[in-house]
Formats: structure tokens, C-alpha cells, sequence
């Protein structure tokens, strides 16, 4: 089980998540595209500290194919959600 406290434990979290979603969600050609970012912004006033940000953006986006009679039909979708759920919801 992945450490959630480190940002590789979330990171490895997130991939099985996908594999899991991919392996439940019965489409045969669909891959997840998994994007984690970390950012912050400091404002200072008067030389002092005065307001500090810390954003974590997580993003999945994910892409089906199914055949059709003319070839192959794609689709994607791109969510915030990284519950288990939406992973499936997803695809």
C-alpha cells in the first residue's frame, strides 16, 4: 500500500487507482492520463509574511475507444474528482 504522507505514496495511489478503474470499467481500449501539480504564492506586506497559498491541483483525464462500422469512435473526459468512483465514472 502506498504511503500517503509522501508525495511518491500519492502519486503511486493515484496509478493504482487507474489500473483499477481501467480493470473494472469493461472498455476495452481506454488509458488514463494522470497530472498532479503543486504550486503556492506568498504576499508579503510591510516586510512581513502576509498571506501564504499552497494549491495541490490533481487532474485525470480519460480516453475510450470503441469500433464502430467506420472505424473507431474516441471520446475523453477530464475530472478533479480522484475518488475510485470517478476513475470509473470516467471511463
Amino acid at each position: 500500500m502506498a504511503d500517503p504522507d509522501t508525495r511518491d505514496g500519492v502519486a503511486r495511489d493515484l496509478v493504482e487507482r487507474a489500473s483499477h478503474a481501467l480493470a473494472v470499467a469493461g472498455v476495452e481500449h481506454a488509458d488514463l492520463y494522470l497530472t498532479s501539480r503543486r504550486r503556492g504564492m506568498a504576499r508579503f506586506s510591510n516586510n512581513s509574511l502576509d498571506q501564504h497559498v499552497d494549491i495541490e491541483e490533481t487532474a485525470v483525464t480519460a480516453r475510450a475507444a470503441v469500433a464502430t462500422g467506420d472505424g473507431w469512435s474516441v471520446a475523453s473526459v477530464t475530472v478533479s474528482d480522484v475518488d475510485q468512483g470517478a476513475f470509473v465514472d470516467a471511463v
